[in-house]
């Protein structure tokens, strides 16, 4: 009986195993054959962040190039502004996936559909690297909206201020002697 177990647990082992890689090769494929737009969007990158181009340009790897979020916050801020004011130096794996967070946290505020965000460990682990490709694609293509800002991580925001109105105070609750049936307007006392 135990012997059984056991084999049976070394058999959903080598399945999980087996998954785990067949789902890491279709990954890796996909980003193969998209180098050709990667390349162009590379070469879009380090148009818009001029500063960093020849990072950009230079790095063959676009995980190695965008691990720790600093591009992709530099190249938001360039599109629209001042977008994610906080941008981490590379070194701590919290503040890498903290400036993935608010890159995606600007894509949603400058218009950019949920859609087209990747997840933060998408694109910090590598594992998901056709879904930043499409992120990309989807930002090149469009038309941001102006004046969106990233202030904090927990927090996305306008520049532009809401309008204040004004609010009544809340009537007082009735009290249990006026919610009883005998003062009920409308139906006779019991």
């Amino acid at each position: 009986e135990r012997e059984r177990e056991r084999e049976r647990e070394r058999l959903v082992r080598m399945s999980v195993e087996s998954l785990s890689s067949t789902v890491a090769a279709k990954e890796t494929e996909k980003y193969e054959q998209r180098k050709g737009l990667v390349a162009e969007l590379k070469e879009w990158m380090a148009l818009k962040v001029p500063d960093h181009a020849d990072t950009i340009r230079g790095e063959e790897d676009l995980h190695v190039l965008l691990k720790n979020g600093r591009i992709l916050c530099f190249l938001l801020n360039s599109l629209a502004g001042n977008t994610v004011r906080r941008v981490h130096r590379a070194g701590l794996a919290f503040q890498e996936m903290e400036n993935i967070t608010n890159y995606l946290r600007g894509c949603k505020a400058v218009g950019l559909g949920a859609e087209f965000c990747f997840e933060t460990t998408d694109l910090y682990d590598g594992k998901g690297m056709s879904y930043v490709i499409d992120n990309l694609q989807a930002l090149r293509q469009h038309k941001v909206i102006p004046g969106a800002v990233v202030s904090s991580p927990a927090r996305v925001r306008t520049s532009v201020p809401k309008a204040i109105t004004p609010t009544k105070p809340a009537a007082a609750p009735p009290s249990p002697a006026a919610l009883s049936p005998a003062s009920t307007p409308g139906q006779p006392a019991a």
